[in-house]
């Protein structure tokens, strides 16, 4: 079973702000901030938990580039 996160949690340069809504047969989803400032960015738990998503969509682009 995949830990729930809490706010305060950091998964990479994400870091959990709060709960948003409940959880369904999706997976309950996490508004967070990014290091950059980003705010907020939206994330399910079992991306957080798996290490898909470490950062916002800025971030990961800008480091595509």
């Amino acid at each position: 079973m995949n830990a729930i996160p809490l706010p305060g949690d950091r998964y990479g340069k994400l870091t959990v702000q709060h709960q948003v809504g409940k959880g369904d047969n999706r997976g309950a989803r996490y508004a967070c901030v990014c290091a950059c400032g980003c705010y907020p960015f939206y994330a399910k738990a079992r991306e957080l938990n798996s290490g898909r998503v470490t950062e916002c969509k800025r971030c990961a682009k800008r480091r595509a580039d």
